[in-house]
């Protein structure tokens, strides 16, 4: 989807009836807006039109419900001496005297779309100066403590269209934002106040004034990715009614741009707190979401198979309509003490049922009959459970523990839906089979990793994997030759390393690492340690389509590593995220790089895309994170707030990043991403936010309590690069209509301020 930026630079105005208390007012405003640095808003001191004023030299500019009204003027100054004779008949000078005129003309710019209803403004960049204004006897009129601001966004009733306006350097700017969904064919905007308007043989829209010619130089487009601007052909477009419009030409580029609307996003939760941590798409593109929930009211659905709550804290799994309107299936699932759920915990088998695992201990977690194990071990034990694809029905659910705790928090399945699963066990006794890696305990917690068989009645393959101190696994995967990659951390100087390791030996009491088992968990193909020389942890890992192997969680180590060329060569502060790919037999690593500001931020979900750039969401309490330009939420919204930030496949740059949340206590936490078939993009997680971003038409608009579990989707994410060259003039003979899949272009003037001539001469 396209984002198109269409930058103005107009200078002259008349004002209409509706304006006649404006004319003539020039209020004093101090040096710095006279250069044209803030936008002045409107408090009661000005006519009920006008949102904000800004001024620049030789020209106020009133934004206003329907479009913008330029008062451009100069300022005249004659000076005479005028000669007279005296009473006594003597030829005398009197002194000089000085004309002063203020000669101006008004053009009022229409948005030709404006229909009446009050546009929405934001503002953005708040000063620290304030104004007040006390003119005339009518109290009604005053205004104090006038805020100023260095940005508006205005949506205008442009459908999709959206005004910036601004300030650059050579002067006031308004850029036209097009949507995805929106044209930038359908723009138009006309002139009040102007004898004739034009297009020359160089391109520039011209318009003439008593003043003189306006001048608006060839309009050059753009396409702006990390600073480095790349033009395109574009031109004014003057059409039959005298209104004027734009026409670009698209062509191929070689950098990859996307353009982020947020199409739906809704809360979902009840009175209380509401987590979700994993998001999945069932084979007809449904949301599923899973997480848990201590709500004795959240959303459950007639026919689900369990529409109690069972107290504590119970698993919940919902499944929502793609475009989130819709809830369409929503179970509980849990037993009479707590229940959990973690990070990527369900999936979805060749059949649409859903696996969910977690740990429990409720003694009387639901089980069905004949499976591997009915009945709770003790402590915390870990349980996997399969429901039917509407939630109705749970097929099958067993236990996996031994006396002490097991955690688990991550599932996935092979091409036979055999179900793998790891997390973490105390227990000496944990169930182990015959001949895999390792059958004995370590000490303290170990690392397990375990194959059950699709009915979940067979334990298949079972092994423990670690050294004599902890570690806990988080992430799991499985690449297509059937090999487990399982990733966290240790404390243990001997945690098994294999002999090509990228590091055998460790810089920390509490290491990352990442190890490769076969598909039967006999051997240890590969493992190995990475980080700095502090706490380092894997949370989420992926093999891409060459092998290698891609791991996102959270260092502390200022000297974690990093590879020469990777966007972000240095240590932000207090916990960065990082993104590390390593050789598929983990002996190098290829790319790596910080991610991160000067606060807390850990990555916790990946993706790739078809263009291989690679997708990470996860959490930050740094206002400095790094966005990008356009992005959706390039502000910090307070407390934490999700990130998604799209790297190229090698981590030399950074795509795309935004935050994304709202801005109550204990903010948002993130759960995972996903892309559906068409490149929108899925995010799932849970917030404290009630200003949390929701749209028009979600299941729920409402923030509910505590903390709710959300969705959301945008709309086209997919960094894309376009394979052709598609023109949009319409007097070429090859002329074809532009798709909206287009890379975000920006139509501006580039070259000196525009300028009014009188007679040849500049003024």
């Amino acid at each position: 989807m396209s984002r198109i930026l269409l930058s103005l630079l107009l200078f002259m105005v008349i004002f209409s009836a509706s304006f006649k208390d404006l004319t003539g007012q020039n209020e004093i405003i101090d040096d710095v807006l006279n250069r044209g640095a803030t936008f002045v808003s409107n408090k009661g001191q000005w006519d009920a039109d006008v949102r904000f004023l800004t001024k620049t030299e030789g020209m106020n500019a009133w934004i206003t419900d329907y479009g913008v009204v330029f008062d451009f003027y100069r300022i005249e100054i004659n000076a005479n001496s005028l000669e007279k004779f005296s009473d006594s008949g003597r030829h005398e000078m009197l002194p000089e005297t000085r004309e002063v005129r203020h000669k101006g003309h008004v053009v009022k710019m229409n948005f030709s779309s404006f229909a009446g209803t009050d546009p929405v403004f934001h503002a953005f960049k708040e000063q620290t100066v304030r104004y007040h204004y006390f003119r005339g006897n009518d109290t009604s009129c005053w205004a104090s403590f006038v805020p100023l601001y260095g940005e508006i966004i205005a949506e205008y009733n442009y459908p999709g269209i959206d005004v910036r306006y601004y300030h650059e350097p050579e002067g006031l700017r308004y850029d036209f934002i097009v949507h995805p969904g929106a044209r930038v064919e359908d723009i138009s905007f006309s002139f009040e106040g102007i004898d004739s308007v034009s297009v020359n043989s160089d391109g520039d829209l011209v318009f003439m004034t008593s003043l003189g010619e306006v001048h608006h130089k060839g309009l050059k487009a753009y396409q702006e990715i990390n600073g480095d601007i790349l033009e395109v052909p574009g031109k004014f477009h003057i059409k039959e009614d005298g209104s004027i419009g734009f026409i670009v030409r698209r062509e191929h580029n070689k950098k990859p741009l996307i353009i982020d609307p947020l199409v739906a996003s809704t809360f979902l939760g009840g009175s209380s707190d509401d987590r979700a941590y994993n998001i999945a798409l069932d084979p007809d593109g449904n949301v599923c979401v899973a997480g848990w929930t201590v709500s004795h009211d959240f959303p459950t659905t007639p026919g689900a198979y369990d529409q109690t709550y069972n107290g504590q804290h119970d698993v919940l799994i919902s499944i929502l309509s793609p475009d989130l309107s819709e809830l369409l299936y929503s179970t509980y699932l849990g037993g009479s003490s707590t229940d959990w759920f973690y990070f990527k915990s369900h999936t979805f088998d060749s059949n649409g049922n859903i696996y969910v695992t977690g740990r429990t201990d409720s003694g009387d977690f639901p089980t069905t009959p004949g499976a591997f194990d009915q009945t709770h071990n003790g402590g915390n034990d870990v349980f996997v459970s399969v429901l039917s694809p509407d939630l109705s029905e749970l097929l099958y659910s067993t236990f996996l523990g031994a006396a002490g705790n097991e955690y688990t928090y991550g599932i996935a399945l092979d091409p036979y839906d055999n179900v793998y699963l790891t997390g973490w066990s105390e227990s000496g006794n944990f169930p182990v089979t015959p001949g895999a890696y390792d059958e004995t305990h370590n000490g303290g917690r170990d690392v397990f990793v375990s194959v059950l068989s699709p009915e979940l009645n067979e334990l298949l393959y079972s092994t423990f994997l670690g050294g004599s101190d902890s570690e806990e696994a988080v992430g799991i995967c499985i690449d297509p030759d059937g090999n487990v990659y399982v990733t966290g951390y240790t404390e243990s100087n001997d945690f098994p390393i294999t002999s090509v390791a990228y590091d055998e030996t460790g810089r920390s009491e509490i290491n990352a690492f990442v190890s490769v088992l076969n598909y039967d968990l006999s051997e240890l193909l590969y493992s190995t340690v990475f980080g700095g020389s502090a706490m380092d942890m894997g949370i989420a890992l992926l093999p891409d389509s060459e092998g290698n192997i891609y791991v996102t969680g959270q260092t502390n180590s200022f000297d974690f590593p990093v590879t020469p060329e990777a966007y972000d060569v240095t240590y932000n502060g207090d916990g960065d995220a990082f993104v590390s790919v390593f050789s598929n037999d983990l002996s190098e690593i290829l790319y790596s790089t910080f991610l991160g500001g000067g606060e807390r931020d850990y990555g916790a979900g990946l993706i790739f895309d078809p263009e291989s750039n690679v997708y990470v969401t996860g959490l930050t309490e740094s206002f400095d994170f790094s966005t990008t330009p356009g992005a959706y939420n390039e502000i910090f919204n307070g407390w934490s707030d999700i990130f998604i930030s799209a790297l190229s496949y090698d981590l030399s740059e950074l795509l795309y990043s935004t935050f994304f949340g709202g801005s109550m206590p204990f903010g948002e936490y993130p759960g995972n991403i996903t892309f559906d078939s068409e490149g929108n993009l899925y995010v799932a997680g849970s917030t404290s936010s009630a200003n949390f971003p929701s749209t028009p038409g979600a299941y729920d608009e409402t923030f509910n309590g505590i903390r709710d579990a959300f969705i959301s989707v945008f709309e086209e994410f997919v960094l894309t690069v376009p394979d052709q060259v598609v023109l949009a003039y319409p007097e070429d003979e090859a002329a074809v209509e532009v798709p909206f899949d287009e890379p975000e272009i920006e139509l501006g003037w580039h070259a000196s301020q525009p300028h009014i001539t009188n007679y040849g001469l500049e003024i």
